[in-house]
């Protein structure tokens, strides 16, 4: 659906965008041909309710318990992506991009009409923490409560000329981690 706006593009919606896939070598690549060519693949067509039209952006996060290194690995990073991207789509939330670090994980997500983000990252974090459980027990070892996420989190709205920075800046985490 289109609402007659200039900036308003009436392209296919894409229903996810992961760039976590493939060797770190090819991190780069992907990342510089996401941020030049298909841009314009987060721009979906505008939802129409009964009294207003637009769509609403979150960029999430959450990290791990005790900020430990738990997904290290390629195994582990991309079963918590699937675990995450599983309680997404069970929920009618919609994960544009998602970035996993070895501590935290960044994403930009649209979210069904009258869910909270309170709500929505209550319930990727619940539902991707048993899911990653169920498949790799051992992880749970590490962790003295058995807890996979810390408390809390943060949600911030992206308005709609600035869900490139935000994009731009979730996919370059990997540059961005600062060793102390």
């Amino acid at each position: 659906m289109n609402c007659g706006r200039s900036c308003a593009k009436n392209l296919p919606n894409q229903s996810s965008v992961s760039f976590v896939r493939g060797r770190a070598n090819n991190m780069e690549k992907n990342i510089e041909q996401i941020l030049t060519n298909d841009i314009e693949l987060f721009f979906t067509s505008l939802n129409k309710f009964s009294h207003k039209v637009g769509i609403n952006y979150w960029h999430m996060g959450f990290q791990t318990k005790y900020r430990y290194d738990m997904f290290g690995k390629f195994k582990q990073k991309h079963l918590i992506e699937a675990c995450i991207r599983r309680a997404a789509s069970s929920h009618g939330i919609n994960i544009r991009v998602i970035y996993i670090m070895s501590d935290h994980v960044h994403m930009l997500v649209t979210l069904p009409r009258g869910m909270t983000d309170s709500k929505a990252l209550m319930l990727l974090k619940g539902a991707s923490a048993h899911r990653f459980f169920k498949n790799h027990p051992k992880s749970r070892l590490r962790l003295p409560q058995g807890h996979l996420w810390s408390t809390g989190g943060f949600a911030i709205t992206v308005g709609y000329n600035d869900i490139e920075t935000v994009t731009h800046y979730i996919l370059n985490q990997g540059k961005n981690k600062v060793t102390a």
